[in-house]
């Protein structure tokens, strides 16, 4: 047997609330935006890959649905957006030049929908000039703040404000399609959560532009859309939310259901609820609408007609139909989870299927289970699924920032309820390592306590810089007492805590903490090679203890009764009982009194349907 380390587990700082991952490079608001999850380093490696598969030379190129490669404007909104959310000027500079370059009408004052196309260069699409106004608009405000060097951001967005006030709306306030078509109106490019930041950056710019009638249009027209409170929406629409009649527009299933293009007017929907919730009571409650409905299935969130017929979900290649109506649904949920609780479950389950990265050699993308990789056709070449499923991703794991409002305008942190009397505070603690897992010698767990002012529900987070093991831990009141070693992770997952810093913070009433020292630890991991072994591992973990024999193994709970046996290593049955399993600091443990002779031996459980060995080392 090789020799056992020891470590040692030290409370080193205190300080806590916001993620210290977070892609932007200012503090995260506390409470502002959902943060049920940290995924900023498969964030990275997602944008990694999108970048390498759909950028050249600045230029968006990938294959749209219908398997055609070509730049239109629309692939460069997405592009900046996402480099401002993943906070990379560098590639945001090289899209928006190209952009600039290649896609600017200065003639007409828009960006060309398509520059290669002759008719398109005369004819913008009524989505893109407002997603690049905004993101050049979150550009000048990290310039501002000294987070991003200066490049002309803030007079090219003032340029293209003023064209969208003069060239993109009609007299009613909805949205042109293309230049001067508003018969058929496209619901997905109705954009309200820009709106505030739209009219905030003009006041403060010289270019003063009411925004109240073009807000009220773009929810006048979701509102009217057939079946619009289970979250449908026409591809192309008449302004009261029927057939739109339009004989030169194209799109999937077809211009009068839902599909391609409305797919998105749950993510539009769901950021104006997101972003200003106080301003647009209406974005909430259709939000809250689909999840109530439940015409949208969590499990299975995919392309719909108005009626609430699923037409699309990973057909052939399209396996990007699983991801990318995700991130769309994901968003109109988690924009309201924390005020709906079938809402908040829509939101987790599709999260939850959502996360998980799919690697190529040199490149990570979003996918689903296609054979088809790096074909043409498949799902990690379509730009369209892999931009809309990223920016979904973002929401999903509390990252799409309106960072024009958090810079320009100090977010005051809601009351909670509950505030520290003790802050977080975590005991030294030995532990030891076998060569095959990480057991606590009795006594030495590392205790983490807290005392908040009034009962609330809390949830205790831990997480391992360096082995990206995970743990927590839930519970109600206002004592927080738990009980911590490294063998200890969340469920799930296989990854070991090392030797490493480990980050403890603690979430109550739901959402994350605001900057506070009282409620995170950092925790230290370092060896100390002092400590005799204990366990040995088999198909899982088995350990002596002064109640009797522990095991950890997700197969057993405690109240299960299993028939316990010790055999010698030839098979011969050594000690058999009957035993209820009851709960222990390491998962269940075993009743029975057990004498196991000198020498490593071999542990049976068994109820009828699950048969678990496991190899036992002599008992101390």
């Amino acid at each position: 047997m090789n020799r056992t380390l020891g470590w040692i587990i030290g409370a080193v700082a205190l300080t806590c609330g916001a993620s210290e991952a977070a892609l932007l490079p200012y503090p995260e608001p506390g409470l502002k935006y959902p943060a049920y999850s940290y995924k900023d380093t498969e964030l990275k490696n997602y944008w990694k890959g999108w970048l390498q598969r759909f950028v050249v030379g600045g230029v968006i190129q990938g294959n749209d649905p219908s398997g055609n490669k070509k730049p239109i404007s629309e692939g460069q909104s997405y592009g900046m957006l996402l480099a401002v959310w993943m906070n990379d000027q560098k590639a945001f500079d090289e899209i928006w030049k190209a952009t600039e370059s290649k896609f600017w009408n200065a003639s007409k004052g828009w960006y060309k929908w398509d520059p290669n196309n002759p008719g398109g260069g005369d004819n913008f699409a009524g989505d893109a000039d407002q997603d690049i106004c905004a993101a050049l608009i979150m550009a000048s405000a990290l310039v501002d703040k000294n987070h991003w060097t200066d490049n002309g951001y803030k007079a090219k967005a003032k340029t293209v404000l003023q064209s969208l006030d003069k060239n993109f709306f009609d007299g009613n306030g909805y949205v042109y399609s293309w230049p001067g078509q508003s018969s058929s109106l496209n619901p997905s490019y109705h954009m309200p959560a820009y709106h505030p930041m739209f009219k905030e950056f003009g006041d403060a710019n010289g270019v003063s532009i009411d925004w109240t009638k073009r807000s009220s249009a773009a929810f006048a027209l979701i509102n009217a859309q057939t079946n619009s409170a289970s979250g449908m929406a026409r591809n192309f629409s008449n302004s009261s939310g029927g057939a739109s009649g339009c004989s030169g527009c194209s799109s999937t299933p077809n211009i009068d259901d839902m599909g391609f293009d409305a797919i998105r007017v749950p993510y539009r929907m769901g950021m104006a609820a997101l972003w200003y919730p106080e301003k647009f009571p209406q974005a909430v409650s259709w939000c809250k609408s689909i999840w109530n409905k439940t015409v949208v299935d969590p499990d299975q969130p995919g392309m719909y007609r108005i009626d609430g017929t699923l037409w699309g979900w990973a057909q052939g290649a399209e396996e990007y139909e699983k991801f990318m109506p995700r991130a769309m649904w994901g968003t109109a949920a988690i924009a309201v989870a924390s005020k709906d609780a079938k809402s908040k479950a829509a939101f987790e389950t599709m999260a939850r299927d959502f996360s998980g990265m799919h690697a190529k050699p040199d490149q990570a993308y979003l996918s689903g289970t296609s054979s088809t990789t790096g074909t043409p056709s498949s799902p990690d070449m379509n730009y369209y699924g892999q931009s809309l499923g990223l920016m979904g991703a973002l929401v999903l794991y509390g990252r799409a920032w309106n960072v024009w409002d958090d810079l320009k305008n100090p977010w005051v942190v809601p009351d909670t309820g509950a505030s520290f009397k003790a802050a977080l505070t975590a005991t030294p603690a030995s532990i030891e390592q076998t060569p095959s897992g990480v057991v606590p010698v009795a006594g030495q767990t590392t205790k983490i306590t807290a005392t908040l002012s009034k009962s609330v529900p809390w949830t205790l987070r831990l997480k391992g810089r360096t082995s990206g093991a995970s743990f927590s831990a839930t519970g109600t009141g206002t004592e927080v007492n738990v009980e911590w070693y490294s063998l200890k992770r969340s469920s799930g997952t296989t990854k070991l805590f090392d030797v490493e810093v480990v980050d403890a913070r603690l979430i109550y009433n739901g959402v994350d903490t605001v900057n506070n020292p009282k409620c995170k630890s950092t925790i230290t991991v370092t060896k100390n090679s002092a400590v005799a072994p204990r366990s040995v591992r088999g198909n899982g973990m088995v350990r002596w203890t002064a109640e009797g024999l522990e095991i950890e193994d997700a197969a057993w709970q405690a109240g299960d009764r299993v028939q316990v046996k010790v055999l010698g290593l030839t098979g011969r049955t050594l000690q058999a009982a009957n035993v209820e399993l009851a709960t222990a600091k390491l998962g269940v443990r075993v009743s029975a009194k057990l004498d196991a002779a000198p020498g490593i031996q071999v542990l049976e459980l068994s109820n009828g349907a699950i048969s678990r060995r496991y190899l036992l080392s002599p008992n101390p």
